[in-house]
């Protein structure tokens, strides 16, 4: 048999069902290690408006990394939690985020404006108002 490094037997895994995703967690792992927190946020910010739940989930991720050293990432992973429970067809936590229509996207009704203003977000009566501004 046909081994490899110490003479073990070579074992090749297959993922057929999910090998972009399978890559791109690899990479993104191996990435994540040698980013730095505003490196962390700048990928946070561009996938913002993703469709794609893993990708938002990801960018939450690192916008959370990024809140050490930089404060928008606060904002921003607020931002991208609103975004996700969207995407999966839940209440959103913060009412940051707006429907195809412009309709603000149905809101957890027990946030509060205190915990909005802990992750640097404007209180419910002025997302109801305005868009929230990038």
């Amino acid at each position: 048999m046909g081994g490899r490094g110490n003479g073990g037997v070579a074992v090749v895994v297959s993922i057929a069902w999910a090998p972009r995703a399978v890559d791109h967690t690899v990479q993104t792992a191996a990435m994540s290690s040698a980013m730095t927190p505003l490196d962390r946020y700048h990928r946070a910010l561009a996938a913002r408006a993703s469709t794609e739940p893993n990708e938002v989930a990801a960018a939450h991720d690192d916008a959370l990394a990024a809140m050490v050293a930089h404060r928008p990432a606060r904002r921003l992973a607020a931002l991208l939690f609103d975004r996700l429970r969207m995407l999966q067809a839940k209440p959103q936590k913060f009412g940051t985020q707006r429907g195809a229509d412009g309709a603000l996207w149905p809101i957890d009704p027990f946030t509060t404006d205190s915990e909005r203003a802990k992750w640097d977000l404007p209180s419910r009566a002025e997302l109801e108002r305005a868009p929230l501004a990038d």
